[in-house]
């Protein structure tokens, strides 16, 4: 509606999107139409939903995925998040999303994130991550960082320590290791996920 008064920006805007219309240009998109469902709707699913298309970004960042056509399958009761679907799949990046009941059995492969206390993204990635290789690059990834946590830990455990280092480089040192443990807790817990999704 904006595009008679923003050719330029609307066009510009127009081709950073996801083709949902297979026209190249806005110029030749249908006028929008009014979704009536959302006429009374609960806006606070609107918060959902986004939160739903970040965890997809999330997942697709943690892999190392450009693909946009993922298949997802969202985990929840709440019947309201269905029309907000082709939102999700445009800003997350994903291509067929269905909602299923919890409970509902979900084959293995599927990266996991818990959006809120009601709703649990699930993407398939079965045959777009080699699992066994992201295994092996995150373990490769820990070892270093593993060093140098322990190097610092057994400096800081010597007797002498405290009072033989300077203040102000106890303290960098033991923000950088606990730097170090953030990072390696990440990638534990990154390893256990892609375990999870071998098996």
């Amino acid at each position: 509606m904006l595009h008679p008064f923003m050719p330029y920006v609307t066009e510009e805007l127009w081709q950073h999107l996801p083709r949902r219309f297979n026209v190249e240009s806005i110029m030749l998109a249908p006028y929008p139409l009014v979704n009536e469902e959302w006429l009374n709707y609960d806006v606070s699913i609107v918060d959902t939903a986004f939160a739903t298309a970040s965890a997809a970004r999330s997942i697709k960042k943690q892999y190392n995925i450009n693909n946009n056509n993922l298949e997802a399958i969202i985990v929840t009761s709440q019947d309201e998040i269905k029309p907000t679907i082709p939102f999700i799949s445009a800003i997350g990046g994903l291509g067929k999303v269905d909602v299923v009941a919890p409970g509902t059995q979900i084959a293995a492969g599927y990266a996991s994130s818990v959006v809120t206390e009601t709703v649990e993204l699930r993407i398939n990635l079965k045959g777009v991550v080699d699992f066994e290789k992201e295994l092996e690059r995150l373990e490769k990834k820990l070892g270093p960082l593993q060093q140098q946590f322990q190097k610092y830990e057994e400096k800081i455990s010597n007797p002498n320590y405290a009072t033989k280092v300077k203040p102000e480089v106890q303290e960098l040192e033991r923000s950088k290791m606990e730097a170090l443990k953030v990072q390696i807790e990440a990638i534990n817990k990154n390893i256990q996920e892609v375990k999870q999704l071998i098996a």
